[in-house]
C-alpha cells in the first residue's frame, strides 16, 4: 500500500527546504506536536511517496494515472516521485513498462489516454522542460 509519511518524517529526510516552504513546515510542524491533523493545499506540485511495504503494481498504476491521466492539466497531478531505496530499481522498471502502453493521440479516439497540449505556450513550456531533464530520461 502506499502510506501517508508522517511531517516529521519528511521533515528529517534531508529533503531541499526552500524559503518558500518555512511557514508551512513551521504550521505543520505545530500541527504535529499538538497532535493535530492537517491537511494543506501546497500549489499542486504533488508527490507519490512509495514506501518498502507497498503494493509495487497498485502504486505504479497510481503513479501513471496521477502523471498523465488528465494530461497534466489539474491541480493534483504528480509531478514528483519519491521511492524506497529498496523499490526503487523494480518501480522505475514497472513505471517503464506501463509508459510503454500509453495511447498518445487524439483524446476523441476510444483509448487514447494522452492528447495534444491546449496551446503553443504550453507546447513551448513542455519542449523547454524536456531540455531540462533530458540528462535524467530513463524511458524515450
Amino acid at each position: 500500500m502506499c502510506a501517508s509519511v508522517p511531517l516529521h518524517r519528511i521533515c528529517s529526510a534531508n529533503l531541499p527546504n526552500p524559503q518558500s516552504n518555512d511557514t508551512i513546515l513551521d504550521f505543520g510542524s505545530a500541527c504535529f506536536c499538538h497532535g493535530m491533523v492537517c491537511l494543506l493545499e501546497l500549489s499542486g506540485n504533488n508527490a507519490i511517496i512509495v514506501m518498502d511495504d507497498a503494493d509495487i503494481q497498485l502504486a505504479v498504476r497510481s503513479m501513471l494515472f496521477a502523471a498523465v491521466g488528465t494530461a497534466g492539466q489539474r491541480c493534483t497531478t504528480c509531478c514528483r516521485l519519491l521511492l524506497h531505496e529498496s523499490i526503487y530499481r523494480t518501480f522505475l522498471d514497472q513505471l517503464v513498462e506501463v509508459y510503454k502502453q500509453v495511447r498518445i493521440g487524439d483524446p476523441l479516439e476510444n483509448g487514447t489516454l494522452l492528447g495534444p497540449l491546449h496551446t503553443p505556450a504550453s507546447r513551448d513550456a513542455f519542449l523547454k522542460g524536456i531540455q531540462t531533464i533530458r540528462s535524467q530520461v530513463i524511458f524515450a
